[in-house]
């Protein structure tokens, strides 16, 4: 009895030994591809911009000054769309930073029904938020509110004439 496990035991372990580097193979050459880290679709469809995007020349530029971190402001045209790129100097030290805009004439004090998301807003690198509809030929301010202290951490005032669209 004993014998005939033994050699049961044998060649199931052979038959394994055969199987499981081609099973293992065959999951890896089989497995779907997932973009790397050096892939700039990645970082666009988190708002970043892509590397070889710096050398567009802007259409209207701004600096705004927010918690003494100078954040520079520009807009660029990509394919017939106005984006709007921003760059902190520096860490805003604020939890999840999240933008907005609103289209008053007044600083707003709070969120309200009206304020849009652009995005979320954290770190030193540059950022594009598409400019929407809304947005242009209008002023308004750019909401910086943070989601982690739930409070609107600074208002910006947005001027036309960064949104406007060139003839």
């Amino acid at each position: 009895m004993i014998q005939s496990r033994r050699q049961a035991h044998f060649f199931s372990s052979v038959v394994l030994v055969c199987l499981l580097p081609i099973i293992l193979l065959a999951g890896i050459i089989g497995r779907p591809t997932t973009p790397s880290v050096g892939d700039s679709k990645l970082f666009e469809q988190e708002g970043f911009a892509p590397p070889g995007d710096s050398e567009a020349s802007p259409l209207a530029s701004e600096e705004l000054i927010v918690a003494g971190v100078t954040i520079k402001a520009r807009t660029v045209q990509q394919q017939n769309r106005l984006i709007l790129e921003l760059e902190p100097t520096s860490n805003l030290l604020f939890p999840d930073l999240l933008l907005y805009w609103q289209g008053v004439e007044e600083p707003p004090t709070d969120l309200s029904a009206s304020s849009i998301l652009l995005g979320s807003f954290s770190g030193t690198s540059r950022r594009r938020f598409p400019i929407i509809q809304e947005m242009e030929d209008q002023g308004g301010y750019l909401i910086l509110y943070s989601m982690g202290e739930k409070k609107l951490v600074a208002t910006l005032p947005f001027p036309t004439s960064i949104t406007q669209k060139p003839n």
